[in-house]
């Protein structure tokens, strides 16, 4: 589940691991409606924090601040519907932490039953290291050669935007 609300994340919102991921806040993730009552996730971005500088957003007076307005819609139809997983994700999250990557309990622990508990996670946040290393895992794990990093999905990002003539500087 940690791994497939961090690919949405990363996918929809173009963030790489070593961009700030480690900062983002549960309350950073704002469930909206369009007016035709579609639910989706956004950045809330006038939550403190949310101005998260990147490697093309870097803030300061250069005036490069992040106009970015990436949105997680439902997907009805699919099994793993992005708005689903990450409402079920939150619900599941460890409330003493406002990190929102956290550690992943133990599962051959006694003290951890994912069907009957409902915190799945520790109170402790993943370290910048692990998320920058999510998609190299993820890929080596599922024997893909030669395995991706983060930026794969950040180049995705990109060029699925670019193609759908989404204009260059809301990239």
């Amino acid at each position: 589940l940690l791994q497939t609300v961090w690919f949405f994340v990363s996918i929809y919102f173009g963030k790489r691991g070593r961009e700030n991921q480690h900062l983002l806040k549960k309350s950073m993730l704002r469930l909206m409606k369009t007016a035709d009552g579609e639910e989706f996730f956004e950045l809330n971005k006038s939550e403190p924090g949310a101005a998260l500088t990147s490697k093309n957003h870097t803030g300061g007076l250069d005036g490069s601040e992040d106009h970015s307005d990436g949105k997680i819609f439902a997907l009805a139809t699919s099994r793993r519907c992005p708005v689903e997983v990450l409402k079920l994700y939150l619900s599941h999250l460890n409330p003493n932490s406002e990190a929102l990557f956290q550690r992943p309990k133990d599962l051959s622990s006694a003290k951890f039953n994912p069907a009957t508990d409902d915190i799945w996670y520790e109170r402790r946040q993943l370290g910048h290291n692990t998320l920058e290393n999510m998609l190299r895992k993820m890929t080596e794990k599922a024997g893909i050669v030669p395995y991706l990093t983060n930026h794969s999905l950040r180049a995705t990002t990109v060029t699925v935007l670019s193609a759908n003539n989404i204009e260059t500087r809301k990239i």
